[in-house]
């Protein structure tokens, strides 16, 4: 029996330990979050794992943000309001 691995990644908080990342986040929230996905899949891709990859972002007041996204063939969960990632 064979189980589908989910690795779950706390968005922000790697954008902000990885320099270039916390570059293009200072220009660009959406372009951060999506370079962080293209990092993953290549990551992925590099260390061939059969795993799903979640990046997991805080959500944001006053930002419409569907529940679930994806890029890259990585999905966005973005938590509510008020909510931690």
């Amino acid at each position: 029996m064979s189980t589908q691995k989910t690795i779950l990644v706390d968005g922000y908080n790697v954008i902000n330990k990885i320099p270039a990342l916390r570059h293009v986040a200072r220009k660009s929230l959406e372009k951060s979050r999506r370079a962080l996905a293209s990092f993953l899949r290549d990551w992925k891709i590099a260390n061939n794992l059969r795993a799903t990859i979640s990046i997991v972002f805080d959500g944001q007041e006053g930002l419409f943000i569907d529940d679930c996204q994806s890029f890259a063939g990585i999905q966005f969960v973005f938590s509510h309001s008020g909510e931690d990632a």
